[in-house]
């Protein structure tokens, strides 16, 4: 029986390591698969669903307004070189002729991800105001360009205080170029973006390293520069 006992405990002892090495090399390996796995995923959520496309849509918006105000730009080239009877402009084409910026999806949730991300909301307010004085630049083209078309077409041309389509030329493109002053200090927006997603790629972003990368000095410096780069946009009543 001490034999047969002996020869259990010897055998065990042998098998052991192995066993026990077997189980480690699976648990590490199982632990090292759900590190990865999460990093995956916690990537795809904030970077590729949060921070790039946050730079992909202001992108979409910029390039909305650049290409808007060269279509008002052709239309005020036509206008400023014909006379009243032979014009062909009307409301209908002008307003055909610009295109309206359509979001992601069917919402801001990619903003919610970055305000996680960074732990600030400031790039939200950034975006939401551009998209508001983007609105309001459509709005303009939309509605008082095509008026003052349709205003010079319908006067007479022997009404005197009528100016002429050389002075409302003048004067649209002089406040097309206000609008467009104003949407293009955003072009500075789109690239903290990128040098924020440039840092969250250099990172070891996963779900347990978010607070310490929301402390990360790269990470403040950028969100600083936001904030000083649009304290009169996000704070106008501030002295």
């Amino acid at each position: 029986m001490k034999e047969v006992i002996a020869c259990l405990v010897d055998s065990i002892a042998k098998v052991a390591p192995i066993v026990v090495g077997a189980y480690l090399a699976y648990y590490f390996s199982y632990k090292s698969y759900r590190k990865q796995k999460g990093m995956e995923e916690c990537r795809k959520k904030y970077l590729d669903e949060g921070l790039e496309l946050c730079h992909s849509e202001l992108a979409k918006v910029l390039a909305s307004v650049e290409y808007n105000w060269t279509i008002a730009m052709n239309v005020l080239r036509q206008f400023r070189h014909v006379s009243g009877s032979s014009i062909k402009l009307s409301r209908e084409d002008i307003r055909e002729s610009f295109t309206p910026y359509f979001p992601q999806g069917f919402g801001f949730e990619y903003l919610d991800k970055v305000n996680h991300l960074i732990g600030d909301d400031v790039i939200t307010r950034c975006t939401f105001r551009l998209l508001a004085d983007l609105n309001g630049f459509m709005f303009f083209l939309k509605n008082d360009l095509d008026i003052a078309v349709e205003k010079f077409l319908k006067e007479p041309e022997s009404c005197k205080a009528k100016p002429t389509s050389e002075e409302i030329a003048q004067e649209y493109k002089q406040a097309l170029d206000k609008e467009k002053e104003k949407l293009e200090q955003y072009h500075a927006l789109r690239n903290y973006v990128w040098k924020l997603t440039e840092v969250m790629r250099r990172k070891e972003l996963s779900y347990e390293t978010l607070e310490k990368i929301r402390c990360d000095n790269d990470v403040k410096e950028i969100i600083s520069a936001v904030r000083d780069k649009y304290k009169s946009l996000l704070h106008p009543n501030s002295p």
